[in-house]
């Protein structure tokens, strides 16, 4: 009995220790597990904040984007609002230019049908090229031989409009730019001839006030020219319209002959003005001498009638009851004018 008590009782010793030795793995585990599960949660918040992180930083970049793309937008529609008022102003510039020059200045409207010309010109060139293109290809569609047919009556229209302005092909400034032809020096031999002399001086210097004023307009003509290009040139560049870059090749086109015919004037006008001040100087040295020669001749001519009458004052005083008085006073009348003659023909032949 002893030995079964003492079996059982070893029994439910080693079952308690058993027990407990389960118990305390059980805990240890229990422990293991919840530390694995802390450690797993930390992980699992340390992922779910990084993940957050992230999408908050992309959700920063992405406002970022939105607004910088804003921003340039913004700046597009500026700079594109900047560009319009800047064309708006160059262009109104250039037509304020253009009219300028159409109303005010010889030298363009002279060009401007010369100009028209040479546009037409340019326009058949283009359309014959287009023509002979179409021709060249072995069929034609129903489209292409409306598009022919229609390029063939504008080159008739053309040139038609070319035929009309046929004279002035050639060169625009050819009549403002030909010499001025002067007169010859008037010849100086009496007194009578200062006159026309001075008419003549009169005569040169509205000449050469003309030709200074067409020199003046001519230079203006190209400045405003230049300018016109300079504003073509960044409308070119700052606007999508083709109509500037052709408008840009015509100008150049327009400043190339208006300086070809400023150089070519300013040596006109240097010749002109010389010759106008030699001859202007010639003509008044020739007035100077004769306006010398007539007051030495009319002094002359005063003296001797001062002394004429001085002497007939004589003859009357002293003689005036003598017979011979009217027969010396006859004689004192003819060689008084015989004198004065002699004087006068004189001063002739040494002009002559």
């Amino acid at each position: 009995m002893k030995k079964v008590l003492f079996l059982t009782f070893l029994i439910f010793g080693f079952l308690e220790a058993d027990i407990n030795l389960t118990n305390e793995v059980n805990m240890t585990l229990m422990k293991m597990i919840a530390v694995e599960n802390k450690k797993n949660n930390l992980e699992e918040q340390k992922q779910i904040e990084e993940a957050r992180k992230i999408e908050e930083q992309k959700q920063i970049e992405e406002a970022r984007k939105i607004e910088k793309a804003r921003i340039l937008e913004a700046k597009r529609l500026d700079e594109a609002k900047r560009i319009a008022i800047r064309i708006a102003t160059l262009d109104e510039n250039k037509e304020l230019i253009t009219t300028e020059l159409t109303k005010d200045n010889m030298w363009a409207s002279q060009y401007a049908p010369y100009e028209t010309y040479q546009s037409f010109k340019i326009k058949l060139e283009e359309l014959s090229t287009e023509i002979e293109q179409y021709k060249g290809k072995k069929s034609l569609d129903e489209h292409k031989n409306a598009k022919l047919k229609k390029l063939e009556e504008e080159y008739e229209i053309v040139s038609g409009k070319i035929s009309q302005l046929n004279e002035y092909k050639s060169d625009p400034f050819e009549e403002l730019i030909a010499p001025i032809k002067l007169e010859d020096e008037p010849v100086i031999s009496n007194p009578l001839d200062i006159i026309t002399a001075m008419s003549y001086q009169k005569h040169l210097k509205i000449l050469k006030s003309e030709n200074d004023s067409k020199y003046a307009a001519l230079k203006e003509a190209v400045k405003k020219i230049r300018e016109k290009k300079i504003i073509l040139q960044e409308l070119a560049l700052i606007s999508n319209n083709k109509k500037y870059p052709e408008e840009l090749k015509a100008t150049k086109r327009k400043l190339k002959d208006f300086e070809l015919a400023l150089e070519v004037f300013e040596t006109s006008i240097n010749t002109f003005s010389q010759k106008v001040s030699q001859i202007d100087a010639n003509v008044a040295k020739a007035i100077e001498v004769e306006l010398k020669r007539s007051i030495v001749t009319g002094v002359i001519i005063l003296f001797l009638l001062l002394l004429f009458l001085f002497v007939k004052y004589l003859v009357r005083k002293y003689m005036s009851d003598n017979d011979l008085f009217y027969g010396i006073n006859k004689v004192l009348n003819f060689a008084f004018i015989f004198f004065v003659f002699i004087i006068l023909l004189l001063t002739y032949l040494e002009n002559v």
